[in-house]
């Protein structure tokens, strides 16, 4: 979030919320969530990841049957999913994932051109209806075809290493979300507001 002065800082946000039956929004399953709760801080991720018991135990998350955890891919979340729920069902949110293989396409076809955005296009519609199994293969293929593009090499590698996380037709079929837009928006007008 901006700070005094053009200064930029991370806070920490956990949304907490209620999964309800998916409903149909033209031709796709939407996957909405209400009773929402949010706990921000601008403190470190091993602060933050204490802190949150209060929040995590006022809303029984410990008795809850089921638990997902939609996060950006990023270790410091991991580390709060197994500390409060090592069990919890992880998700890595769709747009991540998505950003990363839009910044394949753009290293592999160039900034500009329209074949990096067919590409990208293209590969998330499977990513989100068949699943990582065949975009991961590709990132293989073009790692070997390409040796030391830094950007496909970064990228893949956060991919390959978030294979379980992306399981995007898995995930909608048991009717969990597959994007982490309402912590994107919590910063924005809880915290960012503020």
């Amino acid at each position: 979030v901006p700070l005094l002065h053009g200064e930029w800082a991370e806070v920490k946000t956990l949304v907490i919320g209620e999964v309800v039956p998916a409903v149909k929004e033209g031709d796709e399953w939407a996957v909405h969530t209400r009773k929402l709760s949010y706990f921000s801080r601008l403190v470190d991720a091993e602060r933050f990841k204490h802190l949150t018991l209060v929040e995590i135990q006022r809303r029984g998350l410990e008795h809850s049957r089921e638990v997902a955890m939609l996060g950006d891919g990023a270790e410091w979340v991991q580390h709060l999913a197994d500390y409060h729920r090592s069990d919890a069902l992880r998700i890595l949110d769709f747009p991540h994932a998505g950003q990363r293989i839009g910044e394949i396409g753009q290293a592999l076809y160039g900034e500009r051109d329209p074949q990096a955005s067919q590409w990208t296009t293209e590969r998330l519609h499977q990513l989100k209806h068949e699943g990582p199994t065949s975009l991961l293969a590709e990132l293989l293929t073009f790692q070997k075809q390409y040796p030391g593009l830094e950007t496909l090499e970064n990228n893949a590698a956060y991919l390959q290493k978030r294979e379980a996380q992306m399981q995007y037709p898995l995930f909608q079929q048991q009717g969990w979300p597959i994007a982490s837009s309402i912590a994107e928006s919590a910063n924005k007008l809880v915290v960012e507001a503020r």
